[in-house]
């Protein structure tokens, strides 16, 4: 009995949005206001393909690599790639859209992890239409982000971050995953939302 009590309180106390799941009795629980005014803003002229964090004045790409923003979502499929893969994709986006943009660190990346959402847990207003899995899938499954970080006890290994649970793993660098890019904020240029 005791059991199915605490099954109908947990289920009771998770919203569903799509496929993600995420606690609704945080105080600041609100997934769609987090654009408008919250943490997140858009920058002025990206027309939404650049998302700003103002707690860490980071600014993001608003698709993974692969994707591209159409106005309102990040349209076709993230690509995954190899660490050395997702390194040499660099250059690229730095010579067609902003010489600024590199692969986050560990740290940078695991800042996008809001820890009251799972499948994925990563705000899927600011970042839409993220890689996921099916359904059933469960939580400790993966879809790991590459990083920069190269893990320091292996020369073949490098930090990536698991948004489907939001835990920080360790990868080989022939595995594939996929990669968003960052910048930092520049002070010429303050964003401000479109």
């Amino acid at each position: 009995m005791t059991r199915i009590l605490i099954a109908m309180t947990m289920a009771l106390c998770v919203v569903a949005h799509a496929e993600q799941a995420c606690n609704e009795h945080v105080a600041d629980f609100n997934p769609s206001n987090l654009i408008v005014g919250g943490r997140y803003q858009v920058v002025s002229g990206s027309n939404g393909t650049e998302i700003l964090d103002r707690r860490t004045d980071l600014v993001w790409q608003r698709c993974s690599i692969g994707q591209t923003w159409n106005g309102t979502t990040c349209a076709g499929t993230a690509v995954d790639h190899t660490w050395i893969d997702a390194l040499k994709t660099v250059p690229a986006v730095r010579a067609t859209i902003n010489p600024d943009y590199r692969m986050p660190s560990i740290k940078e990346l695991s800042t996008l992890i809001e820890i009251d959402c799972v499948k994925p847990s990563m705000n899927i207003e600011v970042f839409p239409n993220l890689p996921t899995l099916p359904k059933e899938a469960l939580v400790t499954d993966r879809v790991p982000y590459w990083t920069s970080s190269p893990y320091v006890r292996s020369q073949t290994e490098a930090w990536r971050l698991n948004i489907w649970n939001g835990t920080m793993e360790v990868g080989n660098k022939t595995q594939k995953a996929y990669v968003r890019l960052v910048r930092a904020k520049t002070s010429d240029t303050p964003p401000v939302l479109d």
